[in-house]
């Protein structure tokens, strides 16, 4: 299969998506290619390589239609300004969200949210109360999106997200 016109572009190629069940087997590749929900995870879209790399790989994502999301983890004070601005304008003008995890627009309390949050309270109990504060962010954003893939970069996010989306 020829890679689509956007990943040849950027030098990647096109994956076909499987589905697994059972170490032994051969997966089966998904024929409907239907879109996934996709996240990434990283702690800033500042100048370095791994958020370079990230951005490129949004941009083509979303270009191949898949739904792309971009979730920050929510420290103390963060915006998308000065250095933690660099890659957000070509990742925005691509059609692509950017959010903090946990954020909420409205700041009202979702009950069904709070339901799920208490069934996984005993699971990040060990946590400190910040880092515990990072994981529920993203925790909140997975119950709300279902998504299909969540790549985190770098060594906290992946904490923080990995342990997230390992217990929704």
């Amino acid at each position: 299969m020829a890679p689509a016109p956007e990943w040849g572009k950027l030098g990647l190629s096109v994956v076909e998506r499987t589905d697994v069940s059972v170490l032994g087997t051969e997966p089966k590749m998904n024929t409907a290619r239907s879109p996934l929900k996709v996240v990434l995870a990283i702690g800033s879209l500042g100048p370095g390589g791994a958020e370079k790399q990230l951005a490129k790989l949004a941009i083509a994502l979303k270009a191949s239609r898949h739904e792309v999301k971009i979730l920050l983890p929510d420290y103390l004070n963060s915006s998308l300004e000065g250095n933690d601005r660099h890659f957000a304008a070509d990742i925005l003008n691509s059609g692509i969200t950017i959010k903090y995890a946990g954020r909420s627009s409205s700041g009202l309390s979702e009950p069904h949210k709070q339901i799920k949050l208490e069934s996984l309270e005993r699971d990040i109990d060990f946590l400190s109360p910040y880092i515990k504060s990072l994981v529920v962010g993203y925790i909140l954003e997975f119950i709300e999106d279902k998504p299909d893939v969540v790549h985190a970069w770098l060594d906290a996010t992946n904490v923080y997200a990995g342990l997230a989306a390992v217990l929704t």
